[in-house]
């Protein structure tokens, strides 16, 4: 009995040496632990920040897709804008373009449109509001002078 006692009484020592220890390694995992669970509850936090972040990437997809179906409805349009003008371009006759050019080219045809333009705006028709009638009650003269069928100012007063 002796033996065991001194065994024991060894044990227990030994036991007495270690409880430090032993209490410095439990304080060591309770700050890991605690280290831990604020890494947890961060992971957490991200994780909830991720989802937001996530449902606005949606968002922003949509809406971009969205502006997308729209560009290429623009385009389609325009695309069949530019195909009616060329249509419209090819039934134009090379005569007619000449027509045109020989119309711009040629002065006196020139001088007339002025002139027709320079008549028509010295002499302003009255407009009305809708549906009602002229303010103006005067009457306009037509110059005193007869006007030539083929003057310019005979086409105005038409």
């Amino acid at each position: 009995m002796a033996e065991s006692e001194k065994t024991a009484a060894e044990m227990g020592a030994y036991i007495k040496e270690l409880e430090p220890q032993l209490k410095e390694q439990q304080e060591k995992a309770n700050k890991q632990m605690i280290a831990l669970n604020e890494l947890k509850i961060q992971l957490e936090k991200d994780e909830a920040e991720g989802k937001v972040k996530e449902a606005e990437a949606q968002v922003v997809k949509k809406e971009a897709e969205e502006q997308s179906n729209i560009a290429n409805e623009k385009a389609a349009i325009m695309e069949a804008k530019k195909i009616d003008a060329e249509s419209k371009l090819n039934e134009i006759k090379p005569d007619d373009v000449l027509q045109i050019k020989k119309y711009k080219l040629d002065n006196t045809m020139m001088k007339f449109s002025y002139f027709l333009c320079m008549l028509c705006l010295t002499n302003p028709k009255p407009k009305p509001p809708r549906g009602g009638k002229p303010y103006s009650k005067t009457i306009k003269k037509v110059s005193s002078t007869k006007l030539a069928s083929s003057s310019p100012a005979a086409f105005c007063f038409a």
